[in-house]
């Protein structure tokens, strides 16, 4: 996954914008799997778990210790200066996990060995898909192998070897079209508008959702989760590195200003997210469904600057105080006002005129008494957030 500082260097002004037939065409990736025989076991009892080293992946692995007792083969790849062992490690320590439950498989998706591994494929039940690279100003074909040909390596594993499993993290973004402008969505909503998706991350996702949706046919359990903005954690403050609404606050902060935004904020605490997924994974009667994780309502971004008690000026002016009062988010200001100014990064369906909302009235069915609401973005969850900063977080 990318920070969001290093987006300027992947994007390339002779980028070929892929067409809706080629997005669709990429959707079918899958469609040549079928499911492995046989019966899924009613509980997880080995899950093959990506993306555990990310913000959203990390506080899924604690909620998924908590709520099953599965263990957690956790694929990781190992970079540069941290070994994959190292990274792990770092996380079992943060979540205080007994070894024997969070185990460590090195490599990535795109190792050809993985999905044709035989005691991997037959001992694993249950996979948990939610690493993604998140870069809202690369273009779709550097986003497409870590996106798209991860999310289809997923299947043809889960297509191998005992029955699976799937669980994959979407997002509501592939609603990010002008075909749904002003809707309320629902869970079970024909997820069309390719040609309208503006972003390279919106398109991989989409691509990635509907390859997921269509395996179904092919008799594969695949649940699908589409989650709004993931935000900082409701109790502790602590935010992702690649959280933009986070990023565009602690810059306000240092500036002592806001930028005039028309931009409207969906965000679910990762917590949230977190724990919602690990009860239906834990759940069997919730499993095979598509489920929002959104607020029922988006808070404009000047409204949530005025919660931290920061004046409002033109983007022009507050870029040119975060370069002056606060120099180390001098790109982030940057690539927020381009985005202002380039269509492609898909801002203007953010904009009030455009909000959309998101049913979730499956969620609630497939959870009963065990729903839990999202937490509104309000002053108390704002508060979190700049405590955490304060402290450094």
């Amino acid at each position: 996954m990318r920070n969001v500082a290093e987006a300027e260097q992947d994007r390339s002004p002779a980028a070929p914008v892929p067409t809706a037939a080629r997005l669709e065409q990429d959707a079918h990736l899958g469609d040549g799997l079928a499911a492995a025989p046989g019966a899924r076991p009613a509980r997880p009892a080995e899950i093959l778990f990506t993306g555990a080293t990310g913000f959203l992946g990390g506080e899924l692995a604690a909620a998924l210790l908590r709520t099953t007792t599965a263990r957690l083969h956790c694929l990781v790849r190992g970079q540069k200066e941290r070994p994959a062992r190292q990274r792990l490690d770092q996380l079992r320590r943060r979540l205080d996990a007994d070894p024997t439950r969070l185990l460590l498989v090195e490599g990535d998706l795109a190792d050809p060995n993985l999905a044709t591994a035989p005691a991997l494929a037959y001992q694993i039940d249950t996979v948990v898909h939610c690493a993604a690279a998140v870069n809202l100003f690369a273009p779709y074909e550097a986003m497409r192998a870590a996106n798209v040909l991860a999310a289809r390596a997923v299947l043809e594993f889960a297509a191998r070897g005992a029955p699976k499993s799937v669980h994959f993290a979407s997002t509501t973004g592939v609603f990010l079209s002008p075909r749904y402008r002003g809707q309320s969505i629902p869970e079970d909503a024909d997820v069309g508008g390719a040609e309208g998706l503006r972003n390279g991350y919106a398109q991989s996702k989409w691509v990635a959702d509907q390859m997921m949706a269509r395996s179904r046919a092919h008799g594969l359990a695949v649940t699908i989760y589409r989650p709004a903005f993931i935000g900082w954690h409701a109790h502790t403050g602590r935010a992702g590195e690649h959280d933009l609404v986070a990023l565009l606050l602690a810059s306000s902060l240092a500036a002592g200003c806001a930028p005039r935004l028309d931009l409207q904020i969906n965000s679910t605490p990762v917590d949230h997210v977190a724990e919602t997924v690990a009860r239906v994974v834990s759940l069997p009667s919730a499993q095979g469904g598509t489920y929002h994780l959104a607020n029922q309502a988006a808070v404009p971004f000047v409204d949530l600057a005025a919660l931290a008690g920061l004046p409002l000026v033109s983007l022009e002016q507050w870029q040119s105080t975060v370069i002056n009062q606060a120099p180390r988010y001098t790109k982030l200001a940057a690539l927020v006002r381009r985005s202002q100014d380039d269509p492609a990064s898909g801002s203007v369906e953010l904009h009030r005129e455009h909000d959309r909302s998101y049913d979730d009235r499956q969620l609630r069915a497939a959870l009963g008494s065990a729903y839990r609401s999202p937490p509104p973005l309000d002053a108390a969850y704002l508060a979190r957030f700049t405590a955490a900063l304060g402290r450094g977080g």
